[in-house]
Order: C-alpha cells, then structure tokens, then sequence
C-alpha cells in the first residue's frame, strides 16, 4: 500500500540510454530505432532487477508511450502491471469533440466536409490546422 497520495512521489521518470553514441546522427531513424531495439529493452530488465534488489521501493506499474512495445513486454515478462499511452492520440481525436461548433460555424457540414478549404484553431494550445487535413477528410487517400 502506497505511503502517500501525492502522484508525484508515487512516480519515478528514468530515462535509458538509447545505445549510440553522442557523437553518432540521431536523425537517422533506422539507426536510431535499430539501436533502441537492441539496447533498451536489456537496459530496462537491468534497471528493474537492479531496483528489485535493493532496499528501495519496487517496481509496480510500468507506463511506456504506445511505440515504445518493447518495454510493456519486458514489463510482462517480469510480472509488472504495464500501461501505454499515445499521446499523439489527444491531437487526433481533438477535433471530435468540435465537431457540432464546427458545424454551427459553418466550418464543416453535417457530414464533416469542410465548407471551404481554410486555416483554423481549435483552440489556443492546439497549432492551427487547414479543414482538410482533419484526420477523416485522409481516410483511404495515399496522397
């Protein structure tokens, strides 16, 4: 049973090492991910067992980003409570719940199709995006 209530001390962030090295190029994503796959996972197992051992808290729950599989499997394999998130998800979706002011503004119609091809803001913490970029105004195009 936890100690506290506060999240914040309930939460420990870590980061692993992604196995390049700093002087290596980041932006090449196939030699980023290639490397992720192979370093991390063993890093995370070292980290739990590491934590599992001592004296301190344990590991309870790991939660991972969605792309990041590889760490809800070594959660699994170890016997530790896992979640992922995807917070690309909350972009995507935030149009869904505009979707009748959209419509009152007459910005789409009722079947979602944009009254004209323009720039709008869904709100102040969002970027502006263009009407028919909305995700399904995309469904089935390969362009």
């Amino acid at each position: 049973m936890p100690k506290t209530d506060n999240v914040r001390e309930l939460i420990k962030m870590v980061s692993l090492p992604d196995g390049l090295e700093s002087f290596d190029d980041k932006s090449d994503t196939g030699k980023l991910w290639a490397s992720i796959i192979r370093v991390m996972p063993r890093e995370l197992k070292v980290l739990i067992e590491w934590i599992n051992g001592s004296e301190s808290d344990k590991f309870s729950c790991i939660i991972a980003e969605a792309s990041l599989g590889w760490a809800i499997e070594v959660a699994e394999k170890m016997g530790i409570k896992n979640e992922a998130f995807w917070p690309a998800v909350s972009v995507l979706f935030a149009p869904f719940f505009k979707i009748s002011s959209l419509i009152d503004k007459g910005i789409i119609d009722s079947e979602g199709t944009p009254m004209k091809n323009q720039i709008i803001q869904l709100s102040q913490a969002m970027p502006p995006m263009k009407t028919t970029d909305f995700f399904w105004n995309r469904l089935g195009d390969e362009g």
